[in-house]
């Protein structure tokens, strides 16, 4: 009888430690599976968010040729221009850079105000205001979103710089304009991720940028 008690509690336990095991292992599978559905859902989110801020690269389509003949109070050919060559379309903004180098009498080059805003601008340039905005964070904005393949209206088509506004310094100086452009694609507020910190304007010029692109997502 002893014999048989004893089997049957070692059949017993036999079967808890089974039991037992089998629960470790339901566990540890279950968790496997958690942690691989977790970790593909935070890549898929972490390639969405990637996705939307991505700084989208168009092509400046322009016509300047830089010269040290600096031709004063005439306007001077600079027509700047942005095509969408992305698989997308995009929101777009610009920003513009304008330079004056003159060359000292020891070799070296001097870079002088070159402004285009305000009373004592060296520089006046024409915008296109229908179609830009003046961000006054020294970007112009587009207000239409710029679909696959398009072109947009000029940003502006010349510059002339200001005699009234240069001095002696300014002669025989070299007149630069550089562009950079950011886009970013039209789904729903990525721009105002990318280029506002996520937060929607309150204030001009802003608000009024993010008016017209909010309607075009």
């Amino acid at each position: 009888m002893g014999t048989k008690k004893n089997k049957r509690t070692k059949i017993r336990y036999s079967k808890k430690w089974l039991l037992i095991v089998l629960f470790l292992a339901l566990v540890l599978v279950i968790g496997t599976l958690l942690r691989d559905v977790y970790a593909a859902n935070k890549s898929i989110d972490e390639e969405v968010n990637n996705f939307r801020l991505n700084d989208l690269k168009g092509t400046i389509k322009e016509t300047f040729t830089s010269s040290k003949d600096l031709k004063i109070d005439t306007p001077i050919t600079k027509n700047v221009a942005i095509t969408n060559d992305q698989n997308q379309d995009m929101f777009i903004r610009v920003l513009v850079l304008p330079t004056i180098i003159v060359t000292s009498s020891g070799g070296e080059d001097l870079v002088l105000p070159a402004k285009f805003k305000g009373e004592h601008a060296q520089m006046e340039i024409p915008f296109d205001t229908a179609n830009w905005i003046d961000g006054e964070d020294g970007y112009f904005y587009y207000i239409k979103k710029l679909k696959k393949n398009e072109t947009s209206s000029s940003l502006f088509k010349q510059v002339t710089i200001v005699s009234k506004n240069l001095d002696q310094q300014y002669l025989n100086a070299e007149v630069k304009i550089e562009i950079k452009l950011e886009g970013v694609n039209s789904t729903a507020y990525a721009y105002r991720d990318a280029w506002w910190q996520g937060t929607s304007p309150t204030q001009d010029p802003r608000k009024k940028i993010d008016d017209h692109l909010k309607l075009q997502i």
